[in-house]
């Protein structure tokens, strides 16, 4: 009989590193002048007090859809993959490596790379980056679709609010079995209550609060952070 894999699933964005990595990494092609974005679509992307911002957050929150998101990926159409995975090798050096969570790497790092599985909703090649920095060899985030080696643009598969369901789609539910996870990310509710063991990263009293009600849950207060609690 096959032996159960023991998978330890760890978060990406504001849990291993201080960035929403996905607008992080195309705010810094913008800025960098590797993408090309006009001035009314980078406020609506970034500016959270331009009016376009809000406008698009409130439509997000009513239609569960990410447009600020779609709106992002779109820049890379018809970007290379090679060209883009450059790109997130220069962005971990010059941006992400600076903000590194120490807290929450360090519990990381007491088990092997082999049973660790980062499971992040940010774009596949920031993913693919930081898990070979992290030497982690098992990574599922939001899948971009390719034709003929360059991005079209789309997003060929998002997991965000569905990271068990993109587990079981990688290994068979019978097969493994979730160790340990650790996440900031309040739509992880359903993984943390699979864990054996539950690490929450907060930043604020209103995020130990969500997280305390969560039956044998560790909490993981980061402080010192500026623009977090």
């Amino acid at each position: 009989m096959d032996e159960v894999k023991k998978l330890v699933v760890a978060d990406i964005c504001n849990t291993l590193f201080d960035s929403n990595t996905t607008f992080d990494f195309v705010r810094y092609c913008v800025d960098t002048g590797r993408l090309k974005c006009n001035r009314l679509l980078y406020h609506a992307l970034f500016s959270k007090i331009s009016p376009l911002f809000v406008g698009i957050a409130i439509l997000h929150k009513f239609t569960r859809t990410d447009i600020h998101k779609k709106m992002a990926v779109r820049l890379f159409k018809n970007k290379s993959t090679q060209d883009v995975r450059d790109w997130a090798t220069s962005f971990l050096k010059e941006y992400l490596q600076g903000r590194e969570i120490h807290e929450s790497l360090s519990y990381l790092h007491q088990y092997k790379p082999e049973n660790i599985i980062l499971v992040s909703s940010t774009i596949y090649p920031v993913a693919e980056t930081i898990a070979a920095y992290l030497n982690i060899d098992h990574f599922i985030a939001t899948e971009l679709e390719i034709v003929n080696s360059k991005y079209t643009g789309r997003i060929k598969h998002e997991i965000s609010g569905s990271k068990l369901s993109a587990l079981h789609e990688k290994y068979s539910p019978e097969k493994f079995e979730i160790e340990m996870v650790i996440t900031d990310n309040f739509s992880d509710k359903e993984l943390m209550d699979k864990s054996k063991k539950k690490l929450a990263v907060c930043y604020d009293n209103r995020q130990e609060k969500f997280w305390s009600a969560l039956r044998d849950v560790n909490i993981i207060r980061i402080k010192n952070i500026p623009g977090h609690g």
